[in-house]
């Protein structure tokens, strides 16, 4: 079980919305929440839909600042408790375990009014005994080392962020990856980095999930970063892919070819064993063909990596370098999918089957 939590500043770019979607795909998180969402309430129906979930709570922007969305993957997993324009408060059940108790939170970004987002934690302490998980933007830091660049932040909200933190009883979780979650001016020289993101527990909660941690996830259409908290260290174990026909596949000039080819090295086969060796040969030329684009990406994304925390000259040429690149990829990838998908080829039946024993009858 996983929870994914973003500040995604706004859900209205189509860039956003896709790169969460991706995130989604990848680490198949439970529970998503959604901070800084910015708009419409449809806008996170959208996405609820887009990316199969069932349960929604959203507390509405007050005009275009703030907003959050908490979503679920299953009905009756999660109880509200409580919720405000700064925080969702929820019970989660879940099989075989015990109900224990998830706040998404929102630091108020006004430094002089840093105090009533801490008073709000303490609040929110008492109204359930249950194991507490919070999962955060606080705007806040715990230690000078958390910020990279700029001015230093104010010694004084440091301490009232721990006293609050202490007060409410919270441990800070850790991070496996990046050391900070927020950033400004990347790629220049007055480039400036904070960990603002965090996920704080209850003593209650870490004897529960004792193989808890958190990731942190560098995302390209937000100046957060995702955090991705997992109740355990399990593996997931990587299945061999199965067949799936793709639509976009009937719109190369070489798929007849490659088809016709399976076809005609397979005669004489049982038909079962003909649409198996199709496949196998579809699979082969459409990962060659048309998976360079997830590829390339992640070549993209792990040079991004390597070089982010460097700061001379050269490294903050080729990360500009890079991060264009990645951003022209991702829209070629966009339009290439979003113009097939406009080409409406199954008009009725389970034309995939039919245009197998088409060919296989020949």
């Amino acid at each position: 079980m996983s929870i994914l939590s973003w500040n995604c500043r706004g859900l209205g770019n189509r860039r956003t919305v896709q790169e969460l979607a991706d995130l989604v795909s990848a680490k198949k998180p439970d529970f998503i929440l959604l901070l800084e969402t910015k708009g419409a309430r449809g806008h996170a129906e959208e996405l609820k839909v887009k990316i199969g979930f069932e349960g929604l709570f959203v507390v509405d922007s007050v005009g275009l600042s703030g907003g959050l969305a908490l979503l679920w993957k299953e009905n009756r997993t999660a109880n509200l408790i409580s919720y405000s324009r700064y925080h969702i408060d929820i019970v989660v059940s879940l099989q075989n375990v015990v109900p224990w108790r998830f706040t998404g939170f929102y630091g108020n970004p006004k430094r002089d009014q840093r105090g009533s987002s801490w008073d709000l934690l303490r609040s929110l302490k008492h109204h359930s005994s249950l194991p507490w998980a919070v999962m955060s933007d606080f705007n806040d830091l715990c230690s000078v080392r958390e910020e990279k660049g700029g001015c230093p932040h104010p010694i004084s909200l440091i301490s009232g962020f721990n006293q609050a933190l202490e007060d409410c009883g919270l441990f800070d979780l850790g991070m496996i990856g990046y050391p900070f979650t927020w950033e400004r001016g990347r790629g220049s020289h007055n480039w400036v980095e904070e960990r603002l993101d965090r996920v704080v527990v209850s003593g209650a909660w870490r004897d529960l999930f004792t193989q808890a941690c958190v990731f942190n996830n560098f995302m390209r259409t937000s100046d957060h970063a995702a955090l991705h908290l997992c109740l355990d260290r399990a593996i997931r174990v990587h299945r061999a892919r199965r067949f799936r026909f793709e639509n976009a596949w009937m719109r190369d000039t070489g798929f007849k070819d490659v088809l016709t080819e399976a076809c005609r090295d397979s005669t004489g086969e049982p038909f079962s064993d003909r649409l198996a060796a199709c496949g196998k040969r579809l699979m082969c030329w459409g990962g060659d063909k048309f998976q360079h684009f997830g590829k390339r990406r992640k070549e993209l994304e792990k040079l991004i990596g390597g070089i982010r925390g460097k700061r001379d000259d050269q490294s903050l040429l080729a990360l500009n370098y890079a991060e264009k690149e990645l951003a022209c990829l991702r829209d070629q990838e966009d339009l290439y999918w979003r113009q097939r998908a406009k080409q409406h080829w199954l008009n009725s039946g389970d034309a995939n089957t039919r245009f197998f024993h088409q060919y296989a009858s020949h």
